[in-house]
């Protein structure tokens, strides 16, 4: 058996040094800086607690803000009702949950437009076209083309049902409006919380948490108002031949994604451990720089 070569401590460092080298240099000869992926999030129980309190705050925050959230939603449907030129009048629902909790969302009391042979073949026609479409776009747009196509086929088995047993469609514009706007309602505190779970409690500070969860909160604050006043628009128009499409495609599958086009956003904000490992990675670069020199960066320069 060969005996084990021991070499010298000075070619050890050397080769070390050289080692380090390569593994922090791109094909390119650049310097591959750590992903914030790679790097590891301390486990802080301060930012546990705070991430908590943070949540409960802007609970607290909706709860007593519940009254003016609605007094502001129904001038908003009162407002678009008399600019669209749709009949009826807007009201506040109450409604309670036991006997601790009561709150109000604006109604909208009107009634859709009765189904014609002409809307339903405005309907058929337009999405046919929607499906023809969907061919002819190019390859590099193909999620839309699926898009295109989920969409037309809804419309599709709603026209079918229209065509056939209209009379058995249970529901109205005015049942429709109530229910969502219940569930936009409740759709505003399940932000702070969803986001206490998976945001708060990663690296970022304080303002960044509070600002993501404002700017969500304003944005569904306008738009689900005018959202579903937008749809009312288009049932009192073309009748209830829509809602299926409304609802499926249109409704809270929409508020959903915005949530989530948000917390994307957020999430590629640098927190504080990103920052932080930038530091070391500019103290490799100007070492690299300077040729690897056989003296690593000192304490002082990673920081």
């Amino acid at each position: 058996m060969p005996k084990e070569r021991r070499y010298p401590r000075s070619y050890d460092r050397a080769l070390r040094d050289q080692l380090d080298q390569l593994r922090v240099r791109g094909y390119a000869g650049g310097v591959i800086s750590a992903h914030r992926a790679l790097l590891t999030l301390p486990f802080k129980s301060y930012r546990i607690i705070g991430s908590l309190l943070l949540m409960v705050a802007m609970l607290l925050a909706w709860f007593l803000l519940r009254g003016t959230v609605s007094d502001t939603w129904a001038g908003i449907f009162d407002f678009w009702r008399r600019a669209m030129g749709i009949d009826g009048y807007v009201i506040l629902g109450r409604y309670h949950i036991g006997d601790w909790f009561r709150f109000e969302v604006p109604l909208l009391r009107s009634a859709a437009t009765p189904l014609s042979w002409g809307i339903w073949w405005g309907g058929t026609l337009v999405t046919a076209l929607v499906f023809l479409v969907s061919f002819f776009l190019p390859r590099r747009l193909m999620p839309y083309t699926y898009m295109l196509r989920s969409v037309a086929f809804v419309q599709v088995v709603s026209q079918v049902f229209f065509a056939l047993v209209p009379e058995h469609f249970p529901y109205s514009l005015s049942g429709y409006l109530e229910v969502m706007m219940i569930a936009g309602f409740f759709l505003l505190p399940l932000v702070p919380f969803m986001l206490g779970f998976i945001y708060y409690i990663f690296d970022f500070t304080f303002f960044q948490r509070v600002g993501l969860t404002l700017l969500v909160l304003v944005y569904l604050f306008l738009m689900i108002p005018m959202q579903f006043m937008a749809q009312a628009y288009i049932m009192y128009h073309g009748s209830l031949l829509f809602m299926p499409l409304l609802f499926l495609v249109f409704g809270l599958p929409l508020n959903v994604l915005v949530f989530i086009s948000f917390y994307s956003w957020g999430m590629s904000w640098r927190g504080i451990v990103s920052r932080e490992g930038e530091r070391p990675a500019a103290a490799r670069r100007q070492w690299l720089d300077r040729g690897g020199d056989g003296a690593r960066p000192t304490e002082e320069e990673a920081r």
